[in-house]
């Protein structure tokens, strides 16, 4: 079966082209696209989509109701590393929906003396396999002072353990980008005939945060009657429903899980502000819009 062969949107290179989640499928999007050939599929994944399931927002709702990522595990909002009141390591990782407290091995000094080391470790059942590698790292660490180890292994009950989380808030806009960039030519197959997708291209090529400022908008938190994403298409600000798909006013409305929702723009910005009208209005809803898009602050 011959394979077929087609441009890839983003990169523009003929080639075959992969499934592609237009909302990552960590978020438990359903919505795919064979849209774009494999190496930027892999680097939209890496560089793009990580930056949305990283975003702790999305974390917290993904642990709050449950979604899992491809590895069929549910976001942790703890620090996988924790420690006892006697300052002991412990790792933090699901068993079958469980929360399980690994103590690591670690090895401590047990005596010194006349030249001769001997350490003891503490550790899990599960790690007896890794302690020849540990006692190997050791070795090159005190050389042949090491005469004797000792291991022991321990059951830790009632602990008590203490560590910090820090979530990133910072809005990820590429990922935004990237969802709007790909439902356009899912939605219109020929918008490059009557629209000028080069900048947001660009933007997502080389994971230029600033470019893709220019034309997201409007970022913010809302709490929708329904649990579910949602896309759609609007024509200027106010938006409107148009069939007539302007190039100078086209916007996508990107909302997921019903709460974080932002204004994707898809035409070319300069030209409808040039609109004084449209530029006060946006200006109206969020005056760092000018900063953004590198235009003078309307008076």
């Amino acid at each position: 079966m011959t394979e077929q062969l087609a441009k890839c949107i983003l990169c523009n290179k003929i080639s075959p082209l992969t499934v592609e989640h237009i909302i990552p499928d960590a978020l438990d999007g359903k919505l795919i696209f064979n849209c774009l050939c494999k190496d930027c599929n892999s680097k939209l994944g890496e560089k793009v989509d990580t930056q949305l399931t990283n975003y702790g927002p999305i974390k917290i709702i993904r642990a709050t109701h449950g979604i899992t990522g491809k590895t069929g595990k549910i976001p942790l909002l703890l620090p996988t590393i924790m420690y006892d009141q006697n300052g002991r390591k412990f790792r933090l990782f699901q068993d079958e929906g469980k929360l399980v407290a690994r103590s690591l091995p670690s090895p401590i000094v047990q005596s010194e003396e006349e030249g001769k080391i001997t350490l003891r470790w503490s550790c899990d059942s599960s790690d007896k396999e890794t302690i020849k590698k540990r006692l190997d790292k050791a070795t090159k660490k005190y050389g042949p002072k090491i005469t004797n180890t000792d291991l022991v292994e321990r059951t830790f009950d009632n602990l008590l353990l203490e560590g910090s989380i820090t979530l990133d808030t910072k809005f990820p806009v590429l990922p935004f980008l990237k969802i709007a960039y790909e439902f356009l030519f899912l939605s219109f197959p020929d918008c490059e005939n009557w629209l000028n997708t080069q900048e947001m291209r660009q933007a997502l090529l080389a994971n230029d945060e600033s470019l893709a400022r220019k034309f997201v908008l409007l970022c913010g938190f809302e709490k929708a009657p329904y649990f579910c994403h949602f896309l759609s298409f609007s024509q200027g600000i106010p938006p409107k429903l148009s069939e007539k798909r302007s190039p100078t006013s086209l916007f996508c409305n990107v909302t997921l899980f019903g709460q974080i929702s932002c204004l994707v723009f898809l035409g070319d910005p300069g030209r409808f502000l040039e609109n004084l009208e449209n530029h006060a209005y946006l200006q109206l809803l969020d005056p760092q819009l000018s900063t953004n898009l590198g235009l003078p602050r309307s008076r």
